[in-house]
């Protein structure tokens, strides 16, 4: 289980997905309008292989992406 902390300046679509190391899509945790403020995305990594990953914030005004390393 995990959980990706992330602060919005304004209402905006937001979506937080997982790709691998190759780029290739491994799980979309959530496509949402979230309002402006803190905000949490939880998950699961349960089903995912040990490894490196990143998570990819994107609203349409901005892209950010954080690392995530799964130890199993």
């Amino acid at each position: 289980f995990g959980v990706i902390d992330f602060n919005l300046a304004k209402s905006e679509k937001v979506s937080v997905s997982i790709f691998d190391i190759n780029g290739n899509l491994v799980k979309d945790i959530y496509t949402q309008t979230r309002s402006a403020g803190a905000h949490k995305a939880a998950f699961s990594a349960q089903d995912m292989n040990a490894g490196v990953y990143f998570v990819r914030l994107q609203t349409p005004s901005h892209v950010a992406q954080q690392t995530l390393v799964v130890v199993k």
